[in-house]
């Protein structure tokens, strides 16, 4: 509804002819393990940010040498993980065993629970790698009431949980190296004279060049909060200008 209104009706063809797997996480059929946003893109944007004003050649051979060694540095650290799970996923079933151990679990038949805890009751199906509570389905590992079932049950948790989140698919993801691009054969532009194709001239505009992206139409910023004033606003501690 607060999309309608700020798009002021023009939302109204433009979510008509969209499919809804294509915003809404029920109504995906793969699995989307809790993402449902840019920020991936985001992520890369920040990481070549240096490479971005670069002309077209060093831009791709920027983010290629950047890549190749991200390949390189999780594989070799990956090489000495022990734990089925990469760590800071079993860092997090840990916590989960812990949270619930005073919950009251309750069986149903060989694969349907009830989980009781202290201010609801959920049901969790093993087979279906189901809970009521949704988070399970939507972050594609095991909820804590899901952990309290296989701990109660005698079952071994890493059995229902994705190879995405395991060790072994992490380093089968870095397995293909990214090999270096030698470029002793490139021929000098120097010779081929007054022939050679150079850049067009240009003047550098005035002021600081542009470092913040542009933000799209309708994106907010979200509201921090100021260690000074404490208050929820657009600024920092260096930035506020509230009286105290």
């Amino acid at each position: 509804m607060c999309f309608r209104k700020q798009s002021r009706g023009q939302s109204q063809s433009f979510l008509a002819n969209l499919p809804p797997e294509n915003y809404a996480i029920a109504c995906f059929p793969a699995k989307r393990y809790g993402e449902m946003s840019n920020s991936l893109a985001e992520s890369f944007n920040n990481m070549v940010k240096d490479e971005r004003c670069m002309p077209l050649t060093q831009l791709l051979e920027g983010i290629r040498v950047r890549v190749m060694e991200m390949f390189c540095e999780r594989k070799v650290q990956s090489s000495t993980w022990r734990s089925v799970l990469c760590p800071k996923l079993e860092k997090k079933l840990l916590k989960r065993i812990e949270t619930g151990r005073n919950w009251r679990v309750s069986q149903s038949t060989n694969d349907i629970f009830e989980v009781c805890t202290e201010d609801s009751t959920v049901m969790v199906n093993l087979v279906e790698r189901e809970c009521s509570c949704a988070l399970w389905q939507f972050r594609c590992f095991p909820c804590s009431h899901a952990v309290q079932v296989m701990q109660k049950a005698n079952r071994i948790p890493y059995r229902y949980i994705e190879d995405y989140w395991k060790t072994s698919f992490y380093r089968s993801a870095h397995d293909l190296p990214i090999f270096s691009v030698p470029d002793l054969d490139k021929p000098d532009p120097s010779s081929f004279g007054d022939s050679a194709l150079q850049p067009p001239k240009t003047r550098k505009p005035p002021g600081r060049p542009r470092t913040r992206r542009i933000k799209s139409f309708g994106e907010e910023s979200r509201p921090v909060r100021c260690t000074r004033c404490d208050q929820l606003g657009h600024h920092n501690r260096r930035s506020c200008n509230v009286a105290i």
